[in-house]
């Protein structure tokens, strides 16, 4: 068994917790991704259109 960093290893999150600062760590996130929000925005519509084209797929064929 793996007591260290790797494979399976580290302590993880126990269930049940939850972050206690929620809210600053987000806006710190979302500050951090404001340079590549074009690209960010770009992957979601390009994901959405992957979903509706898996979707409309069979309907068509």
């Amino acid at each position: 068994m793996s007591h260290g960093p790797g494979p399976r290893g580290g302590r993880g999150v126990a269930p049940g917790q939850r972050s206690e600062n929620f809210g600053p760590n987000l806006r710190r996130l979302m500050g951090e991704l404001r340079p590549d929000w074009l690209l960010l925005v770009l992957a979601l519509l390009a994901s959405a259109a992957g979903v509706v084209a898996s979707v409309a797929a069979p309907r068509v064929l």
